[in-house]
């Protein structure tokens, strides 16, 4: 099967504003569509998302079910005009099986997705399954949203995303070996800075590895990954009073917990989404 990938660059929209849009190729012709662009730092409403993770699956009708039965909650609380009322899903990894298949992500991702995205927008931090593989990129789009554009190996592998009062921050917890500490050092200087912007209230992390499990007993032996969040990443976050929560995947089930912090007096919860 061969696959043609089209992209298009919007520019000069304004925040917190609706638009509406058709897609055209070739012959084909899409149905009307609405989205909204996410708010500007000076607004003061409710901000909403659908937090996800390991949505990956052969079976993609279970995906197709959960995205499905989403939508119908989200238009049962707020009405069928979801862009106004929820600003984005974001998604701890592992949107496909295999990341070097190019047609998992049409099978796995967009088709089951498409109840959601579009309208929507969608920001993911890479999975192990991923595998750092280059269509993983070339199909998310993440430059835009790039953390670290000066560093070409990480330009799209941390990212960043302000809305209204609340900043949400994606790290990549496969590439630990090259470059752990390099995100690690990232971190520590970008939660001081929010630390010490007074228009930011929350912070809200993003990885894909989580730093414990009681669902899967022995991940911190297992995964690097979760040994790396949990003793490397934990001693930066511990030391900032804006970081509210933490969303991580991996194991495919769902736990909560919370943090204590020493070196602030407070906590932040974590979550796993996954599966």
């Amino acid at each position: 099967i061969s696959f043609r990938w089209h992209t298009v660059k919007l520019s000069g929209l304004e925040p917190d504003t609706r638009y509406f849009y058709k897609v055209a190729s070739g012959d084909g012709t899409s149905g009307l569509y609405s989205f909204k662009t996410l708010p500007d730092s000076g607004y003061s409403g409710k901000i909403r998302f659908v937090i996800l993770s390991d949505t990956h699956c052969a079976d993609t009708a279970r995906a197709g079910i959960v995205l499905r039965a989403a939508r119908a909650k989200i238009t049962e609380l707020y009405g069928p005009d979801i862009e106004n009322h929820v600003n984005g899903i974001f998604h701890s990894g592992d949107v496909v099986v295999s990341g070097d298949s190019p047609g998992q992500y049409t099978a796995q991702f967009f088709y089951p997705f498409a109840a959601l995205s579009g309208n929507i927008p969608t920001m993911v931090v890479a999975g192990n399954h991923e595998g750092e593989s280059p269509y993983f990129y070339k199909y998310l789009k993440l430059d835009e949203q790039s953390a670290y554009p000066a560093n070409p190996a990480l330009h799209e592998k941390i990212w960043q995303l302000r809305a209204g009062n609340s900043l949400f921050i994606g790290m990549n917890t496969n590439i630990i070996a090259q470059y752990g500490n390099t995100e690690a050092n990232w971190l520590n200087a970008k939660l001081n800075e929010a630390e010490l912007d007074p228009g930011i209230d929350f912070v809200f992390l993003f990885f894909h590895h989580p730093p414990f499990s009681e669902l899967w007993f022995d991940v911190n032996t297992f995964d690097g990954g979760a040994n790396y969040v949990k003793n490397v990443l934990f001693p930066v976050i511990k030391k900032y009073t804006k970081v509210q929560q933490l969303n991580t995947g991996h194991t495919h089930g769902f736990e909560r917990g919370s943090i204590l912090s020493p070196m602030t007096g407070g906590d932040f919860r974590i979550i796993c989404g996954g599966g």
